[in-house]
């Protein structure tokens, strides 16, 4: 089981159906492969080890604001 440090509260639907909510936390935590890839790719956690890539980045205020969620259209 992989190990992820949760920065943004999200909930995931483990096998679709059981739903697990993860708060922020300075500690990493153990869930599914297919939780931390997801939570990975959208930004709501990192994986075990890659904490201090995190905190070693520059902060860009500005990229939240220029990303949309919307569809375009």
């Amino acid at each position: 089981m992989p190990r992820i440090t949760v920065i943004q509260p999200f909930k995931f639907a483990h096998g679709g159906h059981t739903v697990e909510a993860f708060e922020p936390a300075a500690e990493p935590r153990d869930t599914t492969d297919e939780c931390a890839e997801i939570a990975v790719r959208e930004g709501w956690a990192v994986l075990e080890g890659e904490e201090r890539a995190l905190q070693a980045a520059p902060e860009n205020k500005d990229a939240a604001r220029k990303r949309s969620t919307k569809a375009p259209g």
